[in-house]
């Protein structure tokens, strides 16, 4: 019944496993990282089934062990001529039984001591036998579910490098058959309206030249930032504080800031580790955060706060920056598209501050991540990037 249940187990397992990859597939990373954290207890009680099999086991073979010599003995009373091969049959019944039960557990120790080493995986030596093999297991459950996580990680980074390098294709043969006319066509619209209403221009017409010219410089940046969307980035790599980081990109939106009446809150854990980034383009990201934060919280403006932390992430040690708003929050709607190129909810809006923002989160081997906060603290958006400290 104990092997039953370590089936029953494991198939349970390895489905909430299965759903947890489907959910980081899906972009779900939270629920998927509260499945693989409520799929840990299953590897504790995987523990606890190796013990009680162990333990059924150590005790058949006892009792088979006992029966045997109490076989001796009696057969010792009974003729003295057949003891020694009555002691010497009861010896070897006990050994193949020992030995039926025993080998299969010396086997699987074996693997997973080959696996742990393969692993790299680090077992506190306090402990012996059946409950040392239980820690094994466990430890190379969590393993699993570790690399799991980065496969489905690694994966979207790969998918985000494939459309990238789409992108960046169809973006250098649209630049150089876009701008080109439209520079020609932009400079005839200039020379038209800065020569003003006469007998042949109409004022309707030259009114007609000013929205053109307006028209015409929205695609050209347009374009031009899709270019840069899809250019490689050339990354500055310097070490450099969290408090920089952060002074430097409420310095750069300061202006934008204020137009909107908007007051920051800056929370920052003790004692941060350094970082390696270009500040540039993080304070870039940064940037766009607060003033999407800002605009979301036009016309009447409020309060911004931007909190960072220490976080454990695969285990690794990493900084969370938290940008959060208490505006009208992100549809459920919208959350999957939010990071795609050209997907933006704002009439004047082009689609790729945050698409160019996971970009460089991206390459600097970190995450980005948006959510709704619930109603209770006072609803609005929170946007998290993850970034990991200095080695």
């Amino acid at each position: 019944r104990v092997l039953d249940d370590i089936q029953r187990e494991y198939a349970a397992y390895d489905e909430a496993r299965r759903s947890a990859i489907s959910l980081y597939e899906r972009g779900l990373k939270d629920e998927a990282s509260a499945a693989l954290e409520s799929n840990h207890a299953r590897t504790q009680h995987f523990w606890s089934l190796f013990r009680s099999f162990g333990g059924l086991a150590k005790a058949d073979a006892e009792s088979r062990l006992a029966d045997a010599q109490r076989n001796v003995r009696w057969l010792g009373r009974v003729l003295v001529a057949t003891s020694i091969a009555g002691a010497l049959a009861s010896l070897l019944v006990g050994f193949w039984w020992a030995r039926r039960i025993t080998k299969p557990i010396y086997e699987l120790a074996v693997r997973l001591e080959s696996a742990a080493e393969r692993t790299r995986i680090q077992i506190s030596p306090t402990r012996g036998g059946l409950d040392a093999l239980g820690d094994q297991i466990a430890a190379l459950v969590t393993k699993v579910e570790e690399t799991d996580a980065a496969l489905v990680e690694h994966r979207q980074r790969l998918v985000q490098t494939e459309k990238l390098s789409a992108i960046g294709e169809l973006s250098a043969k649209l630049a150089h058959e876009i701008l080109n006319p439209l520079a020609g066509m932009k400079a005839a619209l200039q020379l038209m309206t800065r020569e003003g209403p006469s007998e042949s221009v109409s004022s309707a017409v030259l009114e007609v030249a000013t929205a053109l010219n307006r028209e015409v410089t929205r695609v050209e940046g347009l374009v031009r930032r899709l270019v840069n969307y899809s250019r490689p980035l050339a990354l500055r790599i310097e070490v450099v504080t969290i408090e920089e980081l952060l002074r430097s990109a409420l310095e750069a939106a300061r202006r934008t800031l204020d137009a909107h009446a908007v007051t920051v809150t800056v929370k920052e854990e003790a004692g941060l580790p350094p970082v390696e980034v270009d500040p540039l383009l993080i304070a870039q990201v940064l940037v766009n955060l607060l003033t999407n934060a800002a605009q979301a919280l036009a016309p009447t403006g409020g309060a911004v706060e931007v909190a960072a932390r220490s976080v454990v992430v695969l285990g690794r040690r990493e900084v969370a920056i938290e940008v959060a708003d208490k505006g009208p929050g992100i549809p459920q709607s919208v959350l999957p598209n939010l990071f795609k190129p050209f997907f933006t909810t704002k009439p004047d809006g082009h689609g790729l501050g945050l698409a160019l923002s996971q970009n460089i989160i991206l390459e600097h081997g970190g995450r980005i991540a948006a959510r709704t906060l619930p109603a209770e603290v006072g609803g609005g958006a929170a946007f998290e990037i993850q970034l990991p400290f200095v080695r």
